[in-house]
């Protein structure tokens, strides 16, 4: 029974790192603007839905941060998004 305990605790942890990493991406690639780190950001937040299905907020989190450092809304700021909705998508289903 503790073993179940333990392994059902560990999702937190891994699903709270790679939302975190996957943020940390993205600002990174607002920053520097590299494919690279928006790809990264990609996949670590795969890994974060793969662990628990709440990272499915990062994608409204991201509009934010695009808010925030004062990104003029335009297609390119929409396009950047729609691959983190259609996984957000998948996770749900």
């Amino acid at each position: 029974m503790e073993s179940v305990a333990w392994v059902s605790g560990r999702k937190d942890l891994l699903y709270g790192f790679f939302y975190l990493l996957a943020a940390l991406f993205y600002l990174r690639y607002q920053e520097r603007q590299r494919l690279t780190d928006y790809f990264i950001a990609l996949l670590v937040f795969f890994l974060s839905l793969l662990a628990k299905g709440q990272a499915v907020v990062l994608s409204v989190l991201l509009i934010l941060f695009d808010l925030m450092l004062r990104r003029k809304i335009d297609h390119l700021m929409i396009i950047e998004k729609v691959p983190f909705f259609i996984l957000s998508l998948f996770s749900v289903y």
